[in-house]
């Protein structure tokens, strides 16, 4: 029965954390947009941007729909309990949403990029980085994280030449991996 509640929340709150706000959300909370500094790579040349993130806070909506529940649990003696866990939830929702933890992939790169921008700077730096990429690239191997991203790939991408390319980087993971995981893979 735990069941039957606990996958709709996790699939709510990953769906939340990867999408702008909803108007429903807009309704609900204040939401205060910023511009954060970020820095991607455009032909390997490290470029400035922008990202928005979004802090949410308990609106007007939020606050009415707790009133109510205050009132109709007040009907059966826990006004205070349904007022207090409306709040709770909402305030969690945005907590959840106002985290940058949806964009773990995107964090991820731009510190491994930052790292190799440093390392390249060291003497002997480029010999270092090369080694680190390597490194990377046999690990990722080694744990099948490309051929998952390949799969996905292969069935999402339409594209003619974008699927040309994948099948291009399919061969290099190939050429990566040793014999015993290309059995397994």
């Amino acid at each position: 029965m735990k069941k039957l509640f606990v996958l709709p929340i996790l699939a709510l709150l990953i769906y939340g954390c990867s999408s702008a706000p909803t108007r429903t959300e807009q309704g609900l909370f204040n939401i205060q947009t910023n511009q954060v500094p970020v820095v991607v790579l455009s032909n390997g040349v490290p470029v400035n941007s922008q990202a928005e993130v979004y802090s949410y806070t308990l609106g007007p909506g939020a606050r009415n729909v707790q009133e109510i529940g205050t009132a109709v649990g007040n009907l059966f003696g826990v006004g205070g309990l349904v007022g207090t866990g409306l709040g709770a939830l909402f305030s969690l929702w945005g907590w959840v949403r106002s985290s940058k933890k949806g964009q773990t992939a995107v964090t991820l790169a731009e510190s491994i990029e930052t790292m190799r921008m440093f390392i390249r700077q060291l003497p002997n730096g480029s010999v270092m980085d090369n080694e680190l990429v390597n490194w990377m690239q046999a690990h990722q191997a080694e744990t099948g994280v490309l051929n998952e991203v390949m799969a996905l790939l292969s069935k999402y991408v339409d594209a003619g030449d974008a699927q040309a390319a994948a099948q291009q980087v399919q061969a290099v993971i190939n050429s990566l991996q040793t014999p015993s995981q290309k059995a397994n893979g």
